[in-house]
């Protein structure tokens, strides 16, 4: 059973973008949106909704492809903290190819229940 919508439009993952709330990890920069007051939960059946921001200046396809792999997999570890009533926007950060990824989990893990600031 798949547990995330990926958002795949440009224009929804700009508009998390533009109204979500920013948060600044080591590894990438976190866009936080409440989905309560918009009339999108109806669709999703208890799904996260994420996306992933990569662009060529990251690096070639393979770098941007491990990057997605890497917070992907990590996302699949927190799937059980995760809020269903928040879209979730990444868009990571050189560092993230560097970084343990026990390290990643437990920083994304924080971001997510709100205690990284």
């Amino acid at each position: 059973m798949k547990h995330f919508y990926k958002l795949k439009k440009y224009s929804q993952i700009k508009f998390v973008i533009e109204k979500g709330e920013k948060i600044l990890l080591k590894s990438s920069v976190l866009y936080k949106l409440d989905l309560t007051n918009l009339n999108l939960q109806e669709n999703l059946d208890g799904k996260c909704v994420i996306s992933f921001l990569l662009s060529k200046k990251f690096g070639n396809a393979v770098k941007r492809n491990r990057a997605r792999r890497l917070l992907f997999a990590s996302l699949t570890l927190s799937v059980k903290i995760i809020n269903t009533n928040f879209a979730y926007a990444f868009i990571p950060r050189a560092k993230l190819l560097n970084m343990n990824f026990k390290e990643l989990c437990s920083e994304i893990d924080r971001a997510i229940l709100g205690s990284a600031k």
